[in-house]
């Protein structure tokens, strides 16, 4: 059915405007202008907006809870799904407690094909970044690396995992971290962004400046918290 939006505010990242939104078979087809004469573009239907109604992209929830598997007293997949379809989030990442945690790459993608069966929502599960989110074993982790299992190597086209998170604990110590982003299907960035390259005698090219492959001292009972800033610094997709 072709459904024609009229006058109504129309946001997203490359417009802020008043204009009208023709729908056909649930895909948008165009934006048109303020005023669109429903008969113009064969509208079988039209809506009228309400003055102050506004039409732009679903959301994204990054921290969900869903509590699926392990937890159906709180909360389901299908519950989870339709409170963020309902709140107009149309992807969401929901967090790895769940009970079995959610540790390996097959139970994540399991969830995500459930997800997907309903549609009405896209999930990406986060995978936590320690088995079991004990905090001190991230061996796990390779099983998310590419054909060859190489660190350069993007991560499985198969997969729905794009989050890794411990959500709120903490891992035992630096070395474990630093460990979980060796492991993981990135590549280290031995340059800080926007040194100041030394350049090697007689012209044979810039040199990087020293690199030290350890994490500053965590506060004491903070583990590895608040070394998000030297990740970003030293890692690239």
């Amino acid at each position: 059915m072709r459904i024609l939006f009229r006058d109504v505010r129309l946001v997203d990242a490359s417009c802020d405007t008043i204009g009208c939104l023709l729908v056909d078979g649930g895909l948008i087809e165009a934006l048109l202008p303020e005023g669109t004469d429903p008969l113009s573009v064969g509208a079988e239907r039209t809506v009228a907006s309400p003055r102050g109604s506004v039409l732009l992209p679903a959301f994204v929830e990054l921290h969900a809870h869903f509590r699926d598997p392990g937890f159906p007293e709180k909360e389901t997949l299908e519950s989870g799904s339709l409170a963020a379809a309902a709140g107009g989030y149309g992807t969401v990442v929901c967090m790895a407690n769940t009970k079995p945690v959610l540790d390996d790459p097959a139970l994540a993608r399991d969830l995500a094909d459930r997800a997907r069966e309903r549609g009405l929502i896209d999930l990406f599960p986060a995978l936590s970044l320690t088995r079991g989110m004990e905090g001190r074993d991230p061996g796990h982790l390779e099983a998310l690396r590419g054909a060859g299992g190489g660190a350069d190597l993007p991560i499985r086209a198969d997969l729905p995992v794009r989050i890794l998170s411990e959500d709120g604990r903490d891992v035992a110590d630096d070395a474990v971290f630093l460990k979980a982003l060796r492991l993981l299907p990135l590549r280290l960035r031995r340059r800080r962004r926007g040194h100041r390259a030394r350049h090697r005698p007689g012209g044979g090219g810039e040199v990087p400046p020293p690199h030290r492959p350890r994490l500053h001292r965590s506060r004491p009972g903070r583990g590895a918290q608040g070394q998000g800033g030297w990740a970003g610094r030293h890692l690239r997709s």
